[in-house]
Formats: structure tokens, C-alpha cells, sequence
């Protein structure tokens, strides 16, 4: 799991607190009930599930769900964003785990489990959960890409506009593939999506796909590093 802060400051304070954990690439494993234990025992408000769900036989996705809900239950925002192994029915389909694991949410929009975002509490808002699908690929043959000037990038930054706009005081995105990492992935989502999250300052990145925990400092642009460019670097 890749963490970014932004530069995001409340000039007030916020009356109330909404509590969350993330984590991707479950499983179901002795470690994936641990993890889904302890999830329960938070007694949070809303998990985000970050992709590659049950490493699963596709066909299966209901037994997952159910191995996820008699942890957690059956009402509990248990909030789904693909990964690469149920985006194709390599271990599964998102779709029928989007079903069995549905939003519990309300106020979501979008496309559950694919590209969607909700906002938390719903009544006066604390924070935009933004979940997205860089580099991943969805029946029958679709890519979603999110380069400059395509519909999901302006998707995306349309979105944590109007939070700011709507004085949401915390925006979150969350997707399955991370771009800075020290794993061994490169920043398969691409440099323009990762540009527009840190030009528009964004609080937080939550990312699994690395079967690792990371996080980064803060990262931001300035007029001496006006984009980030993956595997590159400025010697101070």
C-alpha cells in the first residue's frame, strides 16, 4: 500500500471524525482472516478494498464474499475497487464480486468496484473517497486509461474539484496499481494521473498491488519540480 499526503490544511476545526482503513490483495489465507479481524475490530467506518480480491477460481466470487462478510458483516462498508486479477476473470470478476460485496454507502457515483466516488458522512462531508482503475483492463477489451485530455482524467479531476468546491475538507483516491513504489512495479498508472493527484494536492493515495505496506513523505510541486517523473531524479 503506496501513502501520499498532500498539502491539504483545514483552516477550521472539523466537528466530527470519519475512521478508515485500506489494504489490497487479500486472499484467503490464515493472514487474510487476521487482517479481516482486525478490520472488525477498528469498528471503523468504512474499509476500502484496494483490488486483487480472493486470488480466486472465477465462479467462486460468492464464497469469498461470504468468507469477507462472516469477518466483517454483512452490513459493513466493505468498499471494492478492481484489481488486475478480477478486472479480466483472471481469479474472478468484479462485477460479481461488486455484487456480493455491494457498496454500502450512500451517495455513490460512478461505477461500483471500477471508477466511483462517495462521500463520507453523507450528510455534511468530511472526506471524498475517489476510487479509480489505471491500467487495468475490463471485458471485452477496455483499458482504462487515464493520460491527459482522456474522459477518466478529466473524470478524475473534475471530481476532486467539485469536493474542494463543496468544501470537503479531506480528498482520498484509491486504486490497485501505485506509481512511486519501491517494489517491483513502475508507475504502471502513468505519470499524467499521478501529476494531476499531487497538482491538485491531493490528501491521500492509497494504492495495493505490492504485497508490502509503504508509505512516502509528502510530496508536492513546486517551480523547481513542476512534474514528477518516475525512475528520475534532481540531485540537490
Amino acid at each position: 500500500m503506496l501513502a501520499v499526503l498532500g498539502t491539504h490544511v483545514s483552516a477550521e476545526p472539523v466537528p466530527a471524525t470519519v475512521h478508515f482503513s485500506a489494504a489490497g490483495d487479500f486472499a484467503a489465507t490464515t493472514n487474510s482472516t487476521a487482517v479481516l479481524n482486525k478490520i472488525n475490530a477498528l469498528d471503523n467506518d468504512v474499509h476500502l478494498a484496494l483490488g486483487d480480491l480472493s486470488y480466486g477460481t472465477t465462479g467462486q466470487e460468492q464464497a469469498w464474499c461470504d468468507f469477507v462478510t462472516s469477518k466483517v458483516g454483512a452490513g459493513y462498508p466493505f468498499e471494492l475497487v478492481s484489481g488486475n486479477h478480477e478486472s479480466n476473470g483472471l481469479n474472478g470478476n468484479i462485477n460479481d464480486f461488486s455484487a456480493c460485496l455491494p457498496n454500502q454507502l450512500p451517495g455513490a457515483v460512478g461505477t461500483y468496484g471500477r471508477q466511483y466516488y462517495v462521500d463520507v458522512p453523507a450528510a455534511a462531508p468530511l472526506v471524498r473517497f475517489i476510487m479509480i482503475s489505471p491500467s487495468l483492463t475490463f471485458p471485452p477489451s477496455e483499458t482504462y486509461s487515464y493520460t491527459v485530455g482522456s474522459p477518466r482524467y478529466d473524470w478524475t479531476s473534475q471530481t476532486i474539484d467539485a469536493a474542494r468546491a463543496a468544501s470537503i475538507p479531506w480528498v482520498v483516491v484509491g486504486m490497485h496499481k501505485p506509481c512511486v513504489n519501491v517494489g517491483k512495479y513502475g508507475c504502471e498508472v502513468g505519470s499524467d494521473l499521478f501529476n494531476l493527484l499531487l497538482n491538485k494536492k491531493v490528501d491521500l493515495i492509497l494504492a495495493g498491488h505490492d504485497h508490502n505496506y509503504q508509505r512516502s513523505k509528502q510530496l508536492s510541486l513546486s517551480a523547481g519540480c513542476p512534474t514528477l517523473t518516475p525512475g528520475t531524479y534532481s540531485a540537490a
